[in-house]
């Protein structure tokens, strides 16, 4: 669908929604759904080995689905494999890293999400995005663009640190937008936005309201006709993919109301 300043706007849904469903009966359901753009999120090291990427690629094929992007398991434990001290474990963790690539590869899927690493953290910012900077290398000899998201916690849960991890990656430094994420780490998702929008090129939706901060997409009280609006004004493709915890809705209809519900928005600001 093509959208007026911007390429193209797409909704999906993340794997990540059905956990701890396995991670190919869910993107079987996002298929039966007759959704058309998925994220997966890898869950286990058995899920990088070729016969499984074979079946994922089989149902995305038969479903007409587009994998846009991938999250690997290695998130639990990225401050220690990427960001620390000990650079054996880092050069070590690229092996699995490297399979990571070779499945958004396989999967055709444009973006590697990274957490980063918890604060305080044990290195600093400069080294940081150094390290980043060698991920980002790396994803380019798959075709893979790997981008960081803010996360409560996490180095990246402030739009100025982020401000300053562009500073320092230039043009390669691109990220996803995660609407809770902003939410627990007490910021606003349009601050993200008003100093960020050229470098976001993805993001995880759920919706709000007081004393709730996760909730599918059209049942809070969120702005979403001012986030697709200032999203749309310029820059790169964007995807909204539909990302919430399971505890967060009672029944999986709930996921394709969400769905439809962005459509109609996103349908709604071309015209």
């Amino acid at each position: 669908m093509e959208l007026i300043g911007a390429k193209e706007m797409k909704t999906g849904v993340s794997t990540a929604c059905f956990y701890p469903l396995e991670t190919e009966k869910a993107l079987i359901k996002i298929g039966e759904m007759g959704v058309k753009t998925a994220e997966i999120f890898f869950n286990s090291p058995s899920e990088l080995e070729p016969e499984f990427i074979k079946g994922l690629c089989e149902t995305s094929v038969k479903y007409s689905m587009k994998i846009k992007s991938i999250h690997p398991y290695l998130t639990f434990g990225e401050t220690y494999l990427f960001f620390s001290e000990y650079k054996r474990r880092y050069n070590d963790s690229l092996v699995s890293f490297r399979k990571h690539l070779s499945a958004a590869q396989k999967l055709g899927a444009k973006f590697l999400i990274i957490h980063g690493s918890l604060l305080p953290g044990v290195i600093s910012s400069s080294e940081y995005f150094e390290r980043f900077r060698q991920l980002i290398e790396i994803g380019k000899e798959y075709g893979v663009t790997v981008i960081q998201e803010n996360v409560v916690r996490f180095f990246s849960q402030s739009p100025d640190f982020l401000v300053e991890m562009r500073e320092n990656l230039g043009d390669d430094f691109k990220m996803v937008l995660d609407l809770k994420q902003a939410i627990r780490a007490n910021h606003s998702a349009f601050e993200f936005v008003e100093k960020l929008r050229e470098n976001i090129v993805h993001v995880h939706v759920s919706d709000c309201r007081e004393n709730s901060d996760c909730l599918p997409p059209g049942e809070g009280v969120f702005n979403f006709n001012k986030l697709i609006e200032q999203l749309n004004s310029d820059g790169d493709d964007i995807d909204l993919i539909v990302e919430l915890y399971r505890r967060n809705y009672q029944t999986e209809s709930q996921i394709l109301d969400s769905f439809n519900y962005l459509n109609k928005l996103i349908t709604k600001t071309a015209y």
